[in-house]
C-alpha cells in the first residue's frame, strides 16, 4: 500500500468516525422525550397588605371642618389619640394661629385648592406617629359686576339689571329676596314704583 492509499484510508476512517459520533448524538437526542417549555403564569397583582400597627405606636386622628372657604381664619382642629402624647403641628397652604404643641390648634385657610394639616404625636416611650388631613378649600364668592341700564328712569318705565358672579351657590336680589341662582338670562328687567336701591 503506497502513501497515497494510506492517506485516503486514514481520511476515510476519520470521516466515518465523525459521522458515527454525530449520528450517535442525534440518536440519543431523538430518544429522549422533549423537555417541557415552562412559561411563567401571569398573576393578578394583589393589593399590598395593610401594615399591622406597631405595638406601642400612638394611634391618632385629626378632626376639623372640611371643606372650608379659602382665605378664612379661626378654624379649629383637634387630634384624638389612644395615649397621652406630646404634639407638634404643621400646615401647608395656610397658617397656624397660636400654639402648635397641644391637642387643639387654630388655623387659617390659604388661597389655593387645599390646606394640609399634619400632626406628629410622641409618647413617653419616644415612639411617634404622624397623621395628615387634606382640607378642600372653596373659593369665596365674588360679584365683580352689578349694574343697571339705564341708571335713571322715569316713573312707569323699566331698567335692566345685569351682573357677573363667581363661585356662587346662591344669589339673591334685594328688595324682595328674589332668588337669582338659576337666572340664566343676560339681564333682569325691573320696574320700580319709586327710587329703589338694588343689592
Amino acid at each position: 500500500m503506497n502513501t497515497d492509499q494510506k492517506t485516503h484510508l486514514l481520511i476515510g476512517t476519520l470521516v466515518a468516525a465523525v459521522i458515527l459520533a454525530v449520528g450517535y448524538g442525534l440518536f440519543q437526542g431523538m430518544g429522549r422525550p422533549p423537555e417541557p417549555v415552562v412559561q411563567p403564569i401571569a398573576q393578578a397583582a394583589s393589593p399590598a397588605p395593610t401594615p399591622e400597627p406597631v405595638p406601642g405606636m400612638p394611634i391618632m386622628r385629626i378632626q376639623t371642618d372640611n371643606p372650608v372657604t379659602a382665605n378664612t381664619s379661626g378654624h379649629q382642629a383637634s387630634v384624638t389619640a389612644d395615649a397621652e402624647l406630646a404634639y407638634e403641628w404643621s400646615i401647608q397652604g395656610g397658617t397656624l394661629e397660636g400654639s402648635a404643641t397641644s391637642a387643639f390648634v387654630t388655623w387659617t385657610a390659604g388661597t389655593g385648592a387645599e390646606t394640609v394639616l399634619t400632626c406628629k404625636g410622641t409618647n413617653a416611650a419616644n415612639q411617634s406617629s404622624i397623621v395628615t388631613l387634606r382640607v378642600s378649600l372653596r373659593q369665596r364668592p365674588t360679584i365683580s359686576r352689578f349694574e343697571a341700564v339705564p341708571l335713571v328712569i322715569t316713573e312707569g318705565s323699566s331698567a335692566k339689571l345685569s351682573w357677573t358672579a363667581n363661585n356662587v351657590q346662591k344669589l339673591s336680589l334685594e328688595p324682595g329676596g328674589q332668588d337669582l341662582s338659576k337666572n340664566e338670562g343676560p339681564a333682569l328687567e325691573v320696574k320700580p314704583g319709586k327710587t329703589t336701591t338694588y343689592t
